[in-house]
């Protein structure tokens, strides 16, 4: 705190920051748009299929982090689910065993 200053030298590195983060959004969305329009020759938002799911993706971020880390159902974003592969409906390809010197052998051994 300066005595009998108001404080005020400059920008802060908050408004610093905020401003790049303004212009790299503005070069993004500008250069993407001539982009798309240079190859698609439509002018199209960049990735648009990113961000229209965007706001799903960062609600399953907050519930899976919610949830402890764990699965809790399917993706809002339409990315759907994983199958799993270690269970007993797993019924495509030969299985693996690996011996305790590491090198895998096919079949079921």
């Amino acid at each position: 705190a300066c005595a009998g200053g108001s404080g005020s030298d400059g920008l802060s590195g908050g408004w610093i920051f905020i401003i790049i983060l303004v212009c790299v959004a503005f070069v993004y969305i500008v250069g993407g748009m001539g982009y798309n329009y240079y190859t698609k020759q439509r002018l199209e938002f960049p990735n648009v299929e990113l961000w229209a799911t965007f706001a799903d993706l960062v609600r399953d971020g907050f519930l899976f982090v919610g949830h402890g880390f764990k699965k809790q159902g399917g993706s809002l974003a339409g990315a759907g689910s994983y199958d799993d592969i270690a269970g007993p409906s797993n019924t495509g390809g030969a299985k693996a065993s690996y011996t305790a010197s590491g090198t895998a052998g096919a079949g079921g051994d």
